[in-house]
This record gives structure tokens, C-alpha cells and sequence, in this order.
């Protein structure tokens, strides 16, 4: 998440930001023979290319090596897609000089194995507006943003897109209903902002489609329905979802959580949606276990078969565990003032569910999960 988009986002939330020393200026064509291709047994096309997962490194990585390894081991699944997590302050830190390092390496991967992904940029994230890089100041909802915003897009999709859509769709606001909730009057302004940014990308590149994401679980704690009906925008709506209160502890049974998928279809019920970030943690300190992350895991996929043409994607966070103490810092780095900081209680176990959500721990040992996640897609 890598930093937040508060679900775990989900934030991270999640925004997840990986900080990455590794070799400059590695071009999508130059780093090939470098990639592993994987061995799995496919689902048909259009299933495999809805089924992802978030592919992230136990420790920080330092070597091109390091990021191939994580996506060789993630694509052993047979998914067909990833979410990739772009902060601006780290993509365009100095105006229009950009940082291709880690996406050059990881549109390789995509690229070599056939695989798709959802782009995650960052202008609305949880509760916080942006992060922006320092040489933009603090930009406003207006035609100033909208055209910087549509020309960086545009400059990921062409280095990356010129044969083929690598990123089928794009996530401009992660959890928007964590910022719009403390600012509903800002929400018709966000909508003529992200009608722009979408239409005129679209114009250059038409097979691209376009979402925002709602946390699923904070709106149905909430009851708001019809709060979520004002952000309904775009050619997707995208959730994410963890089986948590507000204080993000797990409170659900397996059938609550069923519930909530299926709440999320009367939610949004004329218009395609999408799970950006899907998890069960199996922290103990937040009421998780590995078994019950490998009964969601069974229910959630069957949730998908069984409601496949409402999808645009469907994505399970995440590969691996974190280091405990680690996860939450990600998160509140780039938002420290924010409401979001204050409360320790919540913050405490954000970290510990958002650090074991993985479906393999820190020390490379499978978890039952992760063996009944390749079982389902691979049958």
C-alpha cells in the first residue's frame, strides 16, 4: 500500500509506496532477459485477467533481482494481474523529471507473462488529498491539477502501452470516502475534476478504464448507503474490503463477511465494481487466524465465479507479511497531522492486521491460505 490508501490501502490502506535502490534507467525492453516466465495452469482469458494480487516484498528491496523474485513467487498462483502503486511526490519529484526505476522493472514482469494491472494513482487517498510532490505546492480541485494529472498518465501509458494495454484501468482516488466524508461539498467538484482526467486519457488511450475506490466495510458499518450512491462515478466502482470495525479489529463471522460482498452489489447496481484490495488478516492480536483466512479465501472466490460479469477485477491483498511495527508508518508518513494520526488504539491495529494480511510470512513459509488461493484459480 508502499503507503496508504487506508484499507490496509486498504490503505495500505492501502497508499503502498515501495522505496526502492536499484539500478537507473532500466528501460521495459532491456530488462527481459532478466525475467523468469512462470508455469501455472491458466483459467480461461477473460478469468485470469480479473483475478490479481498484490504482490509486495517482505523487507525493503534493494536489487532488480529482489523485485523479480516477489512477482515470480506471486505469479505461481496463475493470477492475471497486480495492483501497481504509484505515488506522485516519488514519480515526479523535480517537475516533469521522472522516476521510471521500479516501474520499468515491474512493466517487464507484467509484460513478459502476459498479466494486466490496475495503476493506482494517487490524487485522493483515505482521508488526505494527494500526496503532491513539493515543487506543486498544495494544489486545489481545479483546471490547474487536471491537466498536470492527465499529463502524467499520459506519459506512463505511452512508455508503456504502445503494443498492448499492460494498465487496463487506472484508480485515481483510493477510499475516497474517507476525504469527502469530512468534505461533501467538495464532491461535485472532484466529479467534473475526474469526468476530465478520464475523458481526455480516454481519448488517447480507449481501452483504459477508469474508477475510484470505497472502503465497503467502513460505508456498511457507517450505513451509508446513500452517501455512496454521490460517489458513484466512472466506468468502475472499486471497493476495499477487510472483515474490521472502525477500530479495525476483525468483527465479522464468514457468513457477516459474505454479507458484505453481497451488500456491495446492491450498492452499486447498474454499473460494473470492481475488489481493488480484498484481505483477512491472520493476526491474532486483531481476532484473525489462518484458518479463517483460508475460509475467506474459498468464499471470496466463489463470491467471483458466481458474480463474474459485475467484475471488472478482482484483487487479494497480499502476498507476504510485513515485519510488525512496519506497515502502519507507511500509512501515516505522509499524513502526519491528519485525523488519522491520532488515534494509537486504531493505528496499532491497522498495523498488525494490515503487517499479517499476507498469504506467506516473513520468513518464506506458505500459510494455508496462500496453497488454497493457487488450489481455487488453478481448478
Amino acid at each position: 500500500m508502499d503507503k496508504k490508501i487506508i484499507s490496509g490501502i486498504g490503505a495500505a490502506i492501502a497508499i503502498i509506496v515501495v522505496i526502492l535502490v536499484i539500478t537507473p534507467n532500466i528501460g521495459v525492453d532491456t530488462t527481459e532477459s532478466n525475467v523468469t516466465e512462470t508455469n501455472y495452469t491458466p483459467l480461461s482469458p477473460i478469468d485470469r485477467e480479473k483475478i490479481g494480487l498484490v504482490m509486495n516484498s517482505p523487507t525493503l528491496v534493494k536489487t532488480v533481482s529482489d523485485i523479480q523474485q516477489v512477482y515470480v513467487r506471486g505469479a505461481e498462483s496463475g493470477v492475471g494481474r497486480t495492483n501497481v502503486y504509484v505515488l506522485w511526490t516519488s514519480f515526479e519529484p523535480e517537475y516533469e523529471k521522472y522516476n521510471w526505476d521500479y516501474l520499468d522493472v515491474v512493466m517487464s514482469f507484467l509484460q513478459k507473462n502476459n498479466m494486466k494491472t490496475t495503476l493506482f494513482f494517487s490524487v485522493v487517498n483515505g482521508d488526505q488529498f494527494g500526496p503532491f510532490p513539493d515543487w506543486m505546492g498544495k494544489p486545489g480541485i481545479g483546471k490547474t491539477l487536471e491537466l498536470r494529472t492527465i499529463k502524467a498518465l499520459d506519459t506512463i501509458l505511452s512508455r508503456y502501452d504502445k503494443t498492448e494495454t499492460l494498465i487496463d484501468t487506472i484508480v485515481i482516488g483510493g477510499e475516497i470516502d474517507g476525504h469527502f466524508r469530512k468534505n461533501p461539498a467538495q464532491i461535485i467538484n472532484y466529479k467534473e475534476f475526474f469526468d476530465n482526467v478520464s475523458g481526455n486519457v480516454q481519448a488517447k488511450f480507449p481501452n483504459v478504464k477508469f474508477g475510484n475506490t470505497i472502503s465497503l466495510n467502513t460505508v456498511i458499518d457507517r450505513a451509508e448507503d446513500e452517501f455512496v450512491s454521490q460517489l458513484i462515478m466512472g466506468d468502475f466502482v472499486g471497493f476495499s474490503y477487510k472483515p474490521t470495525d472502525l477500530l479495525n479489529e476483525i468483527n465479522r463471522t464468514q457468513e457477516e463477511a459474505k454479507a458484505d460482498l453481497d451488500k456491495m452489489l446492491e450498492l452499486v447496481p447498474n454499473k460494473k465494481i470492481a475488489m481493488f484490495e480484498i484481505s483477512w488478516s491472520t493476526s491474532d492480536f486483531v481476532m484473525g487466524n489462518e484458518e479463517d483466512q483460508k475460509k475467506f479465501i474459498t468464499t471470496s472466490l466463489e463470491f467471483l465465479k458466481e458474480n463474474q460479469e459485475r467484475f471488472e477485477f478482482f484483487t487479494w491483498y497480499r502476498l507476504y507479511d510485513k515485519i510488525e511495527g512496519t506497515c502502519t508508518s507507511e500509512l501515516v508518513e505522509e499524513i502526519s497531522g491528519s485525523s488519522f494520526t491520532s488515534n494509537s488504539f486504531a493505528i496499532e491495529r491497522l498495523d498488525e492486521y494490515s503487517c499479517n494480511s499476507g498469504l506467506i510470512d516473513v520468513n518464506n513459509n506458505s500459510k494455508p491460505g496462500w496453497i488454497e488461493f493457487q488450489k481455487q484459480i488453478q481448478e
